[in-house]
């Protein structure tokens, strides 16, 4: 300790600032979230609190969050990322949601990473201006990826739901489409059983023609599948700052 009574030990903190009445509300609420249903991801999936203090400054009311810092933000649209980092947001997403808190901004400026020394990369989910309390009805304790996507009625939670399918890009489709027509996508391994289990088609179309559409589909499908791969072998790189903060 040093004769003020202060540590010689350094660390690089986040301050969020808020100027006037409204927004310094905004940032006490986000502080008690941090200090109750969040409390137990501190240092772990978000960042760690270690203040919030409020006076009147020649701005009027003024707020200052501090914040650890965790690492760098996506610059990137997540679903570009390797798979460590998408499987790992929408899993932190998920035990955000099991605390009983909805982000309602969960976007690639608010997923951080850092990395160990070993290079393992660690992402964490901040910035909680923005969210509430929440019921979560999703009862799964993990995402898994490259699972067949669920049903939305079925996930029963819109910011989860639309993280793993649109943010993320974790699942793998549901259904094959052809004629307007939902078929399981289990069924489009070949054109003769896609269209077996095709419970409609127009009379007008003949054998060839539907078999040309059941084909198109089955290979729209497959330039999914490798569009996936070719992004999971060459993800783009992580931006890291210069500074040793940067390890998890």
């Amino acid at each position: 300790m040093t004769k003020a009574g202060l540590t010689d030990d350094r660390r690089r903190v986040v301050c969020k600032v808020a100027y006037g009445e409204r927004q310094v509300e905004v940032l006490q609420k986000e502080a008690d979230l941090y200090n109750t249903k969040l409390l137990g991801l501190q240092g772990k999936v978000i960042p760690v609190m270690h203040g919030c203090y409020v006076d009147v400054t020649d701005k009027g009311p003024t707020g200052v969050l501090i914040l650890q810092y965790c690492g760098v933000p996506l610059t990137y649209e997540l679903k570009n990322y390797a798979l460590t980092i998408r499987h790992q947001a929408v899993n932190v997403l998920l035990a955000i949601h099991k605390a009983g808190v909805k982000h309602n901004d969960f976007a690639e400026r608010h997923i951080v990473v850092s990395r160990s020394s070993e290079g393992a990369l660690h992402v964490r989910i901040v910035d909680f201006g923005r969210a509430s309390e929440h019921t979560c009805s999703v009862k799964r304790d993990a995402i898994t990826a490259y699972e067949i996507a669920p049903h939305l009625q079925d996930f029963l939670c819109d910011e989860l739901y639309y993280a793993c399918r649109n943010h993320a890009d974790i699942w793998l489709p549901k259904f094959a489409k052809i004629f307007g027509n939902l078929i399981p996508v289990k069924y489009a391994v070949s054109v003769e059983s896609l269209l077996e289990h095709n419970p409609y088609t127009p009379k007008w179309v003949d054998e060839n023609r539907a078999r040309q559409v059941a084909q198109k589909e089955i290979d729209q499908l497959a330039k999914e599948r490798r569009r996936r791969e070719a992004l999971d072998a060459n993800p783009p790189p992580i931006k890291w700052s210069d500074s040793e903060d940067d390890l998890a």
